[in-house]
């Protein structure tokens, strides 16, 4: 929201809001309770109709492993992607579905073997390097909540089958492999002779190497599946747009903010393990096809992925939630909102003036490939001091 502040050169509305961390919303039952807040939430794994909760941006708009939410690093980042984008033309790139990511499970029960190699994995759960094998419990199925994993493994498959057409491949490789919860069988064993392939070649499907952004320009198609944990969002979307490639959407009922703006067959493909190969074959006989989807990709990538247009509906969404709610009629006018706070217990010590005192941004680091920015920051008044401390005629926004 700070960033988004910048970007625009003026301050954010005033209003409240909560935030949903599940990435997929909050289900409220009628007769049993409601919302306090408008809720706000960065996808929703089972599509719009299901869930409640405002979407917004996902706060993580680079791919890379950079200090969150920060659209001027996500500026420089995109503008690198362009560049690289620019010095691949179409004849130069290699006509496979790319991606890469990783590739887990939820199966918190399941006993687990990881290659001793697999350092991230290990230090993730705290065990000492050369622990290859731990065990803690029987490996339940997970149900939906598995759902972004299980596109993961069968997108991973089809590298193992067709490594004409794929590129898809696990930076961590750790894939589900119970699914007696399954209702439909024919899913159940599709996804059990997946697991079994990927698996029995991981040589094959395992690549630890760091993928910069730019690197994705080396490839005609652009695949993007759903998140590893939740089913829900992927940071690995925001980018692909800028890559100059043809965006391809796995067939997922996940929603994220700007996805009224999507139009398939003109801002990208949506594929699944049956279609993939054969949407390549059909781009690949058809190069006007194939230009016009990306230039459709570079239209959501230039209007809306741009730094301008995240912070632009930022705005819109808080002004709409500020407006339907009328939060301007307590939190624009200053002695309302002193009365207010005060008769909250906790909220002026709790609501604090953060300020920043100044601003660092490294666009390489010596160690690795990330980009790094922040803001260094000094505590301030709490808020009732402050509105105290205001003059009457201050403009509220200064505040």
């Amino acid at each position: 929201l700070a960033s988004a502040q910048r970007v625009r050169k003026k301050p954010l509305p005033n209003t409240v809001f909560w935030p949903d961390l599940s990435s997929k919303g909050s289900k409220v039952v009628p007769g049993k309770g409601e919302m306090k807040y408008p809720e706000i939430v960065i996808a929703k794994k089972t599509g719009y109709g299901e869930f409640c909760g405002i979407l917004i941006p996902n706060p993580y708009p680079n791919h890379e492993p950079a200090h969150i939410g920060d659209l001027e690093l996500w500026r420089y980042t995109i503008d690198e992607i362009h560049a690289a984008a620019k010095a691949r033309p179409v004849n130069r790139r290699l006509a496979k579905v790319f991606w890469r990511g990783a590739c887990q499970n939820n199966e918190w029960q399941r006993q687990r073997h990881h290659s001793v190699n697999d350092q991230r994995a290990l230090n993730s759960i705290g065990l000492a390097k050369g622990m290859s094998t731990f065990n803690i419990g029987d490996g339940a199925c997970a149900g939906d909540f598995e759902s972004g994993n299980r596109a993961r493994l069968l997108a991973a498959s089809l590298t193992v089958s067709d490594s004409k057409h794929f590129d898809v491949k696990c930076q961590i490789l750790d894939p589900p492999q119970n699914f007696t919860c399954i209702k439909d069988k024919a899913y159940a064993a599709e996804l059990t002779q997946a697991s079994k392939d990927v698996l029995e070649n991981s040589r094959t499907i395992e690549d630890e190497a760091w993928i910069d952004g730019t690197d994705y320009t080396k490839y005609k198609y652009l695949l993007n599946l759903p998140g590893k944990t939740t089913g829900s969002y992927s940071r690995n979307l925001n980018h692909l747009w800028a890559t100059g490639g043809v965006v391809l959407l796995w067939d997922e009922p996940i929603v994220e903010w700007y996805y009224p703006l999507l139009q398939t067959g003109v801002t990208h493909l949506v594929v699944n393990r049956s279609t993939a190969a054969a949407v390549v074959d059909r781009l690949e006989a058809n190069p006007a096809e194939y230009k016009r989807l990306v230039a459709g990709a570079a239209q959501i990538d230039k209007h809306v992925m741009s730094p301008e247009g995240i912070a632009e509906y930022f705005f819109h969404v808080l002004e709409a939630i500020r407006h339907h709610v009328r939060y301007d009629l307590v939190l624009d006018d200053r002695k309302d909102l002193l009365e207010l706070l005060e008769n909250t217990p906790g909220a002026c010590e709790r609501l604090v003036e953060w300020k920043v005192s100044s601003r660092m941004l490294k666009l390489k680091h010596p160690n690795s490939p990330a980009r790094e920015a922040w803001d260094v920051v000094t505590k301030g008044k709490n808020v009732c001091e402050t509105l105290l401390g205001m003059k009457s005629d201050t403009p509220f926004y200064q505040f």
